[in-house]
């Protein structure tokens, strides 16, 4: 288990890192405003971040018809230890590695690092 999610974090980690080169301080409009807080807020920790943690709670609940007891059980523990850590976690790196321009930071991430955290997959049945 341990090892699916340190895979999950160390790949999302590496691509932080590779896109980490856009708001590089050599590059001249990185360091524009107009271009930071838009490209750290919306592209990155949203658009890039956020979602796919969404994306993997989504497939997760999506499983849940169809998996066997077994990987039912592994998933929901992988979904369990992302609400517990890893999504704040993602989300503090994310903000520690672009930080965004104060000023146009948006209200209300969609979706938010808090829905994520409170994620429960749709109840079902089996019989």
């Amino acid at each position: 288990m341990s090892t699916m999610k340190a895979s999950l974090v160390g790949k999302l980690k590496l691509v932080l890192v590779n896109v980490k080169e856009f708001i590089n301080a050599d590059i001249t409009f990185a360091n524009k405003p107009y271009f930071r807080g838009p490209f750290c807020v919306h592209d990155i920790k949203q658009g890039l971040v956020l979602k796919y943690l969404e994306d993997i709670l989504r497939n997760i609940s999506e499983q849940a018809g169809s998996a066997p007891p077994t990987l039912l059980l592994v998933l929901a523990r992988l979904a369990l230890d992302m609400g517990n850590s890893t999504i704040s976690y993602l989300a503090t790196l994310t903000d520690e590695m672009f930080p965004p321009d104060q000023t146009a930071v948006p209200e209300q991430l969609s979706p938010s690092v808090s829905e994520l955290v409170a994620w429960q997959p749709a109840p079902y049945s089996r019989f």
